[in-house]
């Protein structure tokens, strides 16, 4: 990894179903669906619309849409000033992994079942939900993950893998 620490904070978005809030005392736990956005490591969660994440927590899931370190290989027209550039792919896996220990560290108060949580994305986010799904098995990974979180599976749409399925597909091998 390029930088073996977070030199940045980062946000995320969380959504529970309608009639609980977070630290509400309640005990209910929910299934967790982590999203992860796509443009190219870019641009974060303010490129997210929110009504898929709303539709999955009326749903009954705890919806968290996370933000990770930008690459800075696609260049926007924004001037925000405080882009978080300059990360590589270890990096924002590592950032996206953390997450889970956060959820962890505050279980209660965001009704997490990390027993059932779920990686999900779109386009580049498709790509960081399979990695993060299967790498969360994996020894490469080791020690980002929570140890108290059980990935499930994963919701991969749009991600370079369908194209690269596409391809094959249309060529004629087997996939």
């Amino acid at each position: 990894a390029k930088y073996p620490g977070i030199l940045h904070n980062f946000t995320m978005d969380a959504y529970l179903p309608p009639e609980f809030d977070f630290n509400d005392g309640k005990s209910d736990k929910f299934p967790i669906l982590i999203f992860c956005h796509g443009s190219g490591m870019e641009k974060g969660v303010g490129n997210q619309n929110m009504s898929l994440q709303r539709y999955f927590a009326n749903q009954g899931y705890l919806v968290v849409d996370l933000m990770y370190g930008y690459t800075g290989w696609v260049r926007h027209t924004d001037t925000d000033a405080n882009r978080k550039r300059g990360y590589d792919f270890p990096d924002t896996v590592q950032h996206a992994m953390n997450v889970t220990n956060f959820l962890w560290e505050n279980k209660d108060e965001y009704h997490a079942d990390l027993n059932n949580t779920y990686f999900v994305g779109e386009s580049y986010g498709g790509w960081m939900a399979a990695v993060m799904t299967y790498g969360s098995k994996s020894d490469f990974f080791a020690g980002n993950y929570s140890t108290h979180v059980n990935v499930r599976g994963g919701i991969f749409f749009s991600g370079v893998h369908f194209w690269l399925e596409l391809s094959v597909f249309l060529s004629g091998l087997p996939i």
